[in-house]
């Protein structure tokens, strides 16, 4: 398998924006991480999950590149790229904490996953097993950071840029808890 650093040069030349999306919460996590004094090996974990998080979507570059907004079924598609990030991040043999990060950063509480599991080619949900609280809680960071980057950037389907309000809004939607957590990473 591809080294990782080679992968995410693949990702660069497919799809510039996802690659600079990825960099951007690989630094929202290591500030983030800061300001919340995590443990260095958790801010090591939860960055490079950041930063590896949308590998899978090399994938699906018709999809990411795409100048419209996604049908549902495009989207469902779209769907299983935390699968495939985490099979990448596996097979480039980085720590099963920081794959399992990856595989949860889109649904840290296990309500989709499982499903979308299922139906994938060569995994099962057998692998949720190996999740523990402590990982889903750290996803949760993960996707928040995520969350609030997408926010940030245009995307075919929202040509505007969010207000702080209007950011503040959905992340209060997604994370209803977090709001202490999306100041310290906006």
């Amino acid at each position: 398998m591809e080294s990782i650093n080679k992968l995410t040069r693949k990702l660069e030349r497919l799809d510039y924006q996802t690659y600079l999306h990825s960099l951007s919460c690989y630094k929202r996590a290591l500030t983030y991480c800061d300001i919340m004094d995590f443990h260095l090996i958790i801010k090591h974990s939860v960055s490079l999950a950041c930063l590896y998080h949308d590998l899978g979507k090399m994938y699906y570059e018709d999809l990411v590149t795409a100048e419209r907004p996604l049908t549902d079924e495009e989207r469902y598609q779209l769907s299983f790229h935390p699968i495939d990030s985490y099979v990448i991040c596996k097979s480039a043999g980085l720590p099963d904490n920081i794959c399992n990060l990856v595989l949860l950063h889109h649904d840290p509480a296990l309500i989709t996953l499982p499903k979308l599991l299922d139906e994938y080619d060569g995994l099962s949900r057998e692998i949720l097993t190996n999740v523990s609280a402590k990982e889903q809680e750290l996803a949760e960071t993960v996707s928040m950071i995520d969350v609030v980057d997408a926010l940030q950037e245009n995307r075919p389907y929202r040509t505007h840029q969010l207000t702080f309000t209007e950011m503040g809004r959905i992340f209060a939607n997604q994370f209803p808890t977090k709001a202490y957590e999306f100041m310290n990473i906006v």
